[in-house]
């Protein structure tokens, strides 16, 4: 028989294709009414509407397609009927599909759905945009970085085997390389549950075209393990060789065995002999042994299962230690800190990989688990954009961290750093694993409360680049010598970083109570780091309990032991965050020495040696200070500044968004103020997720930039529903949302739809004391009242509301009072008092145009130019009670 004119392993052995199938069928149709007639409906299959052409596989047809229902793209995969398939064989076909839909794993294409079509089977599975590993395999490449892709196809293939399917074709075309990093396993077309596995009755001898049957020899030839070639069942050792095969060719360029049919390579196979790289490929001898063992004919002979295999191309090789580590590993489980590292072999990148196996003690599969686990118990809405973040936020993490760990051990075995620097930043790099130790320990304990703070906990974390940063790493102390007192301060730090992980999961109570304790142990140390980290870390906490004067207690107490202690860069953060806790206070003592500490600190940041985060932060609360006192020159030059310092950096923290935010209140031109309010949004939706809260609330805050109110009303509109929809929780954050939707909403004349809003409002914040949803609440009841005909009922109710915060320091409680003055001034015009409407107006004008001196939001304009014309009218004398319904705020 003619061999096959494609070379082995590029084409699949498919079976006899029936005519086109019906979906098909229905596509080609729909296409052809919309060209002779328009409009015609396109083909659907169940909700699914077909969106784009068909590509041919294996096992059929793949439509691009579009959920209507959850808006996204989708791909539907056909499976074609086979010619000997019966009814039991496509019954076994859907259990197979639907048990893979339960499976939910990072590097497995996710399945959404899976239904009938007459009487084709039709899996809907999630839309990658990506490159088949196939198509990543041309061109020399790093044997790390072929073997980073490959571990992570083969923890999908371990999670199908974890829940009984054994995928029987795995090949690299049959794994795709999505545009955001992430390998996915796909096309588990020809997966069975291996519980019920078949023994089929194929031929093994003869040629590719022989090997068409409908037994487990369905798969591409040469990535076919030895007992698939002879017809046996396919088990989780049969995925195991082929991703062996897969992974060999990648590395070596060549496939491991010889052969062209069925019956050449299970000679070469029998034989024993693998293939392997011309000599300008270097891939070590470990790693050629382990995926030789994989290859093993007898199934008995390769790993017991493929985490295990994951387990050996994972672990760590080449470390020998000459001196004992200072840091008691039986402690913090740190095997590689303040070591001097002598190496088994010459090539420093071979001999350094005992990162993975690091990682792999705070961050394994098991955890995975459980952490995946812990969020699906939530059942928040929003709990798969959720998860996807953070399960992929910490296997990002563990892979940098390994890669560090890498680089330090590489660089200091090549002479290019110091034993001493090598402990430094191995020092560094235990601290970011404890990090890790405790955000995985925090996500475990998940609860309702906590899991929507679940992405901060990940995103939040500190950057592991920190730890290559030679100038940052020179300037800090260095570790105690004693080391009874290592011991003991690095027990304090993983308190620390619970308490850490506590709070920015949303349980900042029970992290001060952590870090109440951790305080009072650094003090006793005797080591004054620890002991401004502690107070540091305290400091934040309160801030974010709403204790701003214990806050800026603590904050002082770091600030002056960093100081005392030449540790510039804790003391610029701790006078920064100190800024921020005590910088509303009504005391102008406590203002004036804010102001003398910016004198000292600002100089000082200057000297902070590779500093990307604590002197852009004392910038900006610096210009925060400014912006309180009223100048927005100085308050502009500060946010300039802080912006400037950042240029250039690669991985910039979420925190200091706050930056472009704080810039685009004081920036004029309006084209680039929304440019930065838009920025901020991008930044934290790509960085949180849409749903979270933070994104939500810069997209607020973009919404009060835009130009066009019927746009502004757009984007606001959904911000609310949002709210309304996912963070019921948040009052003060709905309301404040909502009262500006209502304005808008009442400027274009929309009378029902402002009532049911400002409704909404006090609804929504009738239990809550929060100062602004009750100062919102009252304004949005006064003008309930005015909507509805009884300006004298919203009088007294806008005048309660203007009480409050007219007489306050701060500028943007005032201008909540301006609201309540404009309703006044409406309500009195509106009973034909035109005199006291106009004083009632002036106050507002006056303060709205102090607040527009200070920042560029379009509500403050909107709302200074309706004050300013009723203000007029009300001067002109034209009020009366005609006037009742009409809509000025």
């Amino acid at each position: 028989m003619r061999r096959n004119p494609d070379p082995l392993g590029t084409d699949e052995i498919r079976a006899a294709r029936p005519a086109r199938d019906a979906l098909e069928m229905d596509a080609v149709r729909a296409r052809a009414e919309h060209a002779l007639f328009g409009g015609a409906p396109p083909a659907r299959i169940g909700r699914y509407v077909l969106s784009g052409a068909s590509t041919a596989g294996g096992m059929g047809v793949v439509y691009a397609a579009h959920d209507p229902d959850l808006d996204r793209k989708v791909a539907l995969k056909v499976v074609h009927p086979r010619h000997r398939i019966d009814e039991r064989a496509r019954e076994r076909l859907l259990v197979e599909a639907r048990a893979l839909a339960k499976l939910d794993h990072p590097n497995v294409v996710r399945i959404h759905d899976v239904l009938t079509y007459g009487d084709q089977i039709v899996i809907v599975m999630e839309w990658v945009d990506g490159r088949t590993l196939a198509a990543t395999e041309n061109g020399p490449r790093r044997w790390r970085d072929v073997l980073a892709v490959y571990l992570q196809a083969g923890r999908g293939l371990a999670a199908a085997h974890g829940v009984g399917v054994v995928h029987r074709d795995f090949k690299p075309s049959n794994a795709i390389l999505g545009d955001d990093g992430r390998v996915r396993v796909l096309d588990f077309g020809l997966a069975r549950r291996a519980a019920e596995a078949e023994v089929s009755s194929v031929p093994a001898s003869g040629s590719p075209t022989e090997l068409t049957g409908t037994g487990d020899v369905l798969g591409t030839l040469a990535y076919c393990a030895p007992e698939q070639l002879a017809a046996e069942a396919a088990t989780p050792a049969s995925d195991q060789f082929s991703f062996g095969v897969s992974l060999h060719r990648a590395l070596e360029g060549v496939p491991p065995f010889r052969g062209d049919n069925a019956a050449e390579l299970a000679a070469s196979m029998r034989e024993g002999t693998i293939n392997t790289a011309a000599a300008a490929r270097r891939v070590p001898a470990w790693l050629r042994r382990a995926v030789a063992r994989m290859l093993a004919v007898d199934p008995l002979g390769r790993f017991p299962t493929m985490d295990a295999a994951l387990a050996e191309l994972s672990r760590p090789r080449g470390w020998v230690r000459w001196r004992a580590p200072v840091l008691a590993t039986s402690l913090v489980g740190f095997t590689a800190a303040f070591a001097t590292i002598g190496l088994r072999d010459t090539e420093p990148e071979v001999s350094c990989d005992g990162g993975a196996s690091e990682v792999a003690r705070v961050w394994n599969p098991d955890q995975r688990h459980r952490i995946a686990r812990a969020l699906d118990a939530a059942r928040a809405p929003y709990v798969h954009e959720i998860r996807e973040r953070v399960l992929h936020g910490l296997d990002a993490y563990g892979e940098r961290w390994s890669e560090a760990h890498r680089e330090a051990c590489v660089a200091h075995r090549r002479g290019e750093q110091s034993a001493a620097l090598l402990d430094r930043r191995m020092l560094c790099l235990h601290q970011r694993l404890t990090d890790l130790r405790a955000a995985v320990a925090t996500l475990e304990a998940l609860d309702g409360t906590s899991m929507p703070h679940a992405v901060d906990v990940v995103a939040r974390m500190t950057s592991v680049a920190e730890c290559a940063d030679v100038a940052r790493l020179d300037a800090e102390t260095p570790p105690p010598a004693d080391i009874a007192q290592r011991v003991a301060v690095a027990a304090i730090q993983e308190g620390l970083s619970k308490a850490q992980a506590l709070d920015r999961a949303g349980r900042s109570a029970e992290a001060l109570t952590i870090a109440d304790d951790a305080i009072e142990r650094a003090r006793r140390s005797g080591y004054p780091p620890i002991a401004a980290n502690a107070a540091l870390s305290r400091g934040r906490i309160l801030i974010s309990l709403h204790d701003r004067d214990a806050a800026a207690e603590a904050l002082a107490e770091a600030r002056t032991i960093a100081l005392e202690h030449r540790m510039f860069a804790g003391a610029v953060e701790a006078a920064a965050r100190e800024m921020f806790a005590a910088g509303t206070s009504p005391n102008a003592a406590v203002r004036a020495a804010l102001d003398r500490q910016a004198v000292v600190f600002v100089p000082l940041s200057k000297t902070l040696d590779g500093d990307h985060y604590a002197r852009p932060l004392l910038l900006n609360n610096v210009g925060t200070l400014r912006m309180a006192e009223g100048d927005r020159a100085e308050a502009r030059r500060f946010f300039e500044e802080a912006r400037a310092s950042l240029a250039g950096v690669p991985e910039v923290d979420l925190e200091l968004t706050c930056i472009d935010r704080n810039l685009a209140m004081v920036t004029s031109q309006g084209s680039e103020r929304e440019a930065l309010a838009a920025g901020v949004w991008e930044r934290l939706r790509t960085g949180l997720g849409e749903a979270h809260v933070a994104t939500l609330d810069a997209l607020d805050a973009y919404a009060r930039y835009v130009r066009d109110p019927d746009r502004a009303e757009r984007l606001l509109g959904h911000v609310c529903t949002t709210y309304d929809r996912l963070h019921p929780e948040l009052v003060e954050d709905r309301v404040y949302c909502a009262s500006y939707l209502a304005f808008l909403a009442g400027r274009r004349g929309d009378l029902e739809t402002e009532l049911r809003l400002y409704d909404e409002i006090v609804r929504i914040s009738s239990g809550s004391h929060d100062a602004t949803a009750v100062a919102l609440r009252r304004v949005a009841s006064g003008y309930g009242l005015l909507r509805r005909g009884d300006p004298a009922g919203a009088i007294k109710v806008f005048s309660e509301a203007a009480a409050v915060d007219a007489a306050s320091s701060s500028w943007w409680e005032r201008v909540r009072a301006a609201h309540a003055e404009v309703g006044i001034g409406a309500a009195e015009l509106a009973l034909g008092r035109p005199r006291d409407a106009a004083r009632h107006l002036n106050v507002a004008v006056a303060i709205y145009r102090d607040a527009a001196e200070l920042n560029e939001e379009n509500e403050t304009r909107f709302r200074l130019d309706d004050a300013t014309q009723l203000f007029a009218e009300a001067v002109a004398g034209r009020g009366s009670p005609e006037r009742r319904g009409e809509n000025h705020h």
